[in-house]
């Protein structure tokens, strides 16, 4: 006798397919919590290590005969700390004053997950915020820039796009 080969039918074909839904619609949730849990702890990583390179670099600055201490008020990028950033980060740090370099405030962003004016020595416990995130920023000549999203501006009062 002779075996025919016919395939699979169309009621075959149409159970795998909703299985496979049933599984995605189970499991998308899942991955995208995820990856979301893995974006905002990306952010508070670039942010601490941030906060902690500028307090090392600010306090080394001060205790250098041939440096001046840095002043209070001066904006400094993540390449002057030497702190390289990944991820598409950008970043600056606000000095305090010498006498308490801890509190220099920190900002870091990647367009989507941000810290925003938060003190160097409290980055650790800061919050990472996804919205009203600046979508770059920017150190030139001691002058932090901040660029916002389309339709909103920078507000320094509440470190947001608004």
């Amino acid at each position: 006798m002779k075996k025919e080969n016919r395939g699979f039918t169309l009621i075959e074909l149409l159970a795998v397919i909703i299985i496979l839904a049933i599984v995605m619609v189970i499991a998308l949730p899942n991955v995208l919590d995820a990856l979301s849990n893995a974006q905002s702890k990306a952010a508070q990583t670039q942010a601490q290590k941030l906060g902690s390179k500028a307090v090392e670099y600010l306090e080394a600055q001060k205790v250098m005969p041939d440096k001046a201490t840095v002043e209070e008020g001066t904006v400094l990028s993540a390449s002057d700390i030497g702190v390289p950033l990944s991820g598409g980060y950008s970043a600056a740090v606000v000095a305090a004053s010498p006498s308490n370099y801890s509190n220099s405030t920190v900002y870091v962003t990647n367009g989507t997950y941000c810290i925003l004016g938060v003190a160097a020595g409290k980055v650790s416990s800061a919050t990472v915020s996804e919205e009203k995130c600046p979508t770059s920023i920017t150190v030139k000549k001691g002058t932090m820039t901040v660029k916002c999203p389309k339709s909103t501006t920078w507000n320094a009062t509440t470190n947001k796009c608004e």
